[in-house]
C-alpha cells in the first residue's frame, strides 16, 4: 500500500518568532532534498474561518484548495502525492503526524483536503486521511485462539431513543456472522430499546441498562473487556473533554447523567480495547489552538490522549454532528472494520487496514444528500468532521495458538471460570505493552520476572476454553 505522510512541526526563524513548518515523505519514492516551507495558514485565514462558521456554498471545497494551496509550498508535494493519486491505484494513505506544539496545523480541516484534479481525496478517491501519533512500540493486537472477540456499544444520548443507533450497529454485527466467534454487549438508557435487542434472541448479542454513575459504568465495561467499543452519547470538547452518558435512570425521571473522561475511558478500555469509536460531538476537536498568545501550546484532544495512553485506533468527531450522520457513519464504519477484523482472526491474524473502512463511513455520511453527491460534498460538512487518529507502525492481529486447537464451540464453562480467563488475558495483555514500551529500562531481573509471568498466563489461556455460542442473525 501507498503511503504519503506530512509531518508537522514548529520552527523559529531568524526573526525569533515561531512557525509551523511541514516536511513530506512517501516511503519507497525517492524524493530530493528539500527545504521545509512554513505552513501559510495567515494566508487562507479568512477561508478556515468561513469553514469554521459554516458559511457560504462550496465552503468545504473552498477549504479543501486552501489546504493543498498550504501544501503545494513544499518542492515535493507533486512527487510524493503521485502514488496514492495515480488512477490505478487501489490503495493508499495520507498519514498526517503532528509535533505535540503544532496546535495551529492540527486545528485545520485536513478531512476535507482537495486536490485540484483529483477532487476530495477522501471523498472522490476514497483515500483516507489519518492522523498519526508517533509511539515507540506497536504491539500485536492479540487475541487467544479459544476466546471471543468482544464488541461494546454503549446508546446513551441524551433526547435520543437509540433505535437508529442500534439499527446500524445491528447491521455491522452481521459481517461478523459464520467467521468468527463473537459477543456483543449492548448498554443501552433506554428500557425499550433494551427489551427489544433482547427480544431477538441472538445469544451472541445481549443488552443490559446502563449504571447509573460513573464508577458503575467503568466498571462494567472493564469486566466485559471489549476489543472493539462504540459509544454513542454527547461529547464537550475542552480542557477536560467529556463524554455525557444518558444512562438508565431516565426510565425513572431521572435527568442526571454519567459524565466519563479521559481517565475513566483508559481505565474502562486501556487494557484490552483495540479500536474505540466516540460517535460524540467535539471530542477530536483540539480546540482553541489558534488563540493561545504567543506560541503554540501542547495541545491535544481527547481521541489523540487516548492513542498516546495505548490505545491503538480511536475514531472521534472535530464538531456537532446530526444523529442521522452519526448512524450512517458508525453503522458503516463498524459494518467494514469488523468484517476485516473478523477475517484477520480467521485467518490466524495478519496486519489490519482500516483506512479503507474510514473513508468509506465519511462517504456514507452523505449517501442520502439534499443535493446532488459532489455538491453536496462541496458544501456540506458533516462528511468532514470523522477523524480517526492511530498509533504509527504496523497494526496486526496476532491469534494465539492459532491451528493448536479443534474448532467448533467451546464446552460449557461456569462465570467464574470465565470470569478468571478473562483476568488472565487482560494481564497478560497489560505485561506484553510494559514489555513493549519499557523493556529496555527495566533491570534484567524484572524483565525475566515478566515474561515468566506471561508465559505462565499463556500456559492456562491453552488450556482453558470458554462458553460462546454463535449463531447467525435472524432474518425475521
Amino acid at each position: 500500500m501507498s503511503v504519503t505522510r506530512i509531518r508537522f512541526e514548529r520552527a523559529i526563524g531568524h526573526d525569533m518568532t515561531e512557525y509551523t513548518q511541514f516536511h513530506i515523505e512517501a516511503p519507497g519514492v525517492l524524493l530530493s532534498d528539500a527545504p521545509r516551507p512554513p505552513l501559510q495558514i495567515d494566508a487562507h485565514k479568512a477561508v478556515f474561518d468561513a469553514f469554521d462558521a459554516a458559511g457560504p456554498d462550496d465552503v468545504v471545497r473552498a477549504a479543501g484548495d486552501a489546504l493543498w494551496s498550504c501544501l503545494s509550498a513544499h518542492r515535493n508535494t507533486k512527487e510524493a502525492f503521485r502514488p496514492i493519486l495515480r488512477k490505478d491505484a487501489t490503495k493508499g494513505a495520507l498519514r498526517l503526524a503532528f509535533s505535540d506544539l503544532a496546535g495551529d496545523a492540527k486545528a485545520l480541516p485536513w478531512e476535507a483536503l482537495r486536490e485540484t484534479q483529483a477532487g476530495f481525496l477522501c471523498f472522490d478517491r476514497r483515500i483516507p486521511i489519518l492522523r498519526e501519533v508517533e509511539t515507540e512500540t506497536a504491539p500485536d493486537l492479540q487475541i487467544a485462539n479459544t476466546d471471543t472477540l468482544r464488541f461494546l456499544a454503549v446508546i446513551g444520548a441524551r433526547g435520543d431513543d437509540g433505535q437508529g443507533e442500534w439499527d446500524e450497529i445491528r447491521k455491522a454485527l452481521q459481517s461478523l456472522t459464520g467467521s468468527v466467534r463473537f459477543q456483543a454487549l449492548i448498554l443501552a438508557s433506554r428500557q425499550e430499546l433494551e427489551d427489544d435487542i433482547n427480544a431477538l434472541g441472538v445469544p451472541a448479542i445481549r443488552a443490559e441498562t446502563i449504571p447509573h454513575g460513573t464508577s458503575a459504568l467503568v466498571a462494567r465495561i472493564e469486566r466485559f473487556g471489549p476489543h472493539v467499543a462504540h459509544l454513542f452519547c454527547h461529547g464537550y470538547a475542552g480542557t477536560e473533554s467529556v463524554l455525557e452518558v444518558e444512562d438508565g435512570g431516565v426510565n425513572y425521571g431521572c435527568t442526571k447523567p454519567t459524565w466519563l473522561m479521559r481517565g475513566d475511558l483508559l481505565h474502562a478500555l486501556s487494557a484490552k480495547a483495540w479500536l474505540v469509536v466516540l460517535n460524540a460531538c467535539s471530542l477530536a476537536d483540539v480546540g482553541d489552538a489558534e488563540d493561545t498568545g504567543p506560541g503554540t501550546p501542547e495541545t491535544a484532544s481527547l481521541c489523540e490522549e487516548l492513542v498516546q495512553s495505548g490505545i491503538p485506533v480511536v475514531v472521534g468527531m472535530r464538531g456537532p454532528m446530526l444523529a442521522r450522520y452519526t448512524h450512517a457513519f458508525g453503522g458503516t464504519f463498524h459494518e467494514r472494520a469488523l468484517r476485516a477484523v473478523g477475517q484477520a482472526i480467521a485467518q490466524g491474524g495478519m496486519e489490519l487496514d482500516l483506512g479503507a473502512c474510514f473513508s468509506d463511513a465519511c462517504r456514507a455520511i452523505l449517501a442520502d444528500p439534499p443535493l446532488p453527491p459532489m455538491l453536496a460534498a462541496a458544501r456540506i460538512r458533516d462528511w468532514t468532521f470523522p477523524v480517526m487518529t492511530l498509533r504509527s507502525g504496523p497494526l496486526a492481529i496476532k491469534v494465539i495458538g492459532h491451528g493448536d486447537a479443534p474448532g467448533g464451540a467451546s464446552p460449557d464453562v461456569d462465570e467464574d471460570t470465565l470470569l478468571a480467563r478473562e483476568e488472565a488475558i487482560g494481564e497478560r495483555e497489560v505485561l506484553a505493552r510494559i514489555l513493549d514500551s519499557r523493556g529496555d529500562v527495566l533491570p534484567d531481573e524484572a524483565v525475566r520476572e515478566v515474561r515468566a509471568r506471561i508465559a505462565e498466563l499463556e500456559a492456562q489461556l491453552g488450556t482453558r476454553t470458554r462458553t460462546e455460542e454463535h449463531t447467525a442473525f435472524d432474518e425475521a
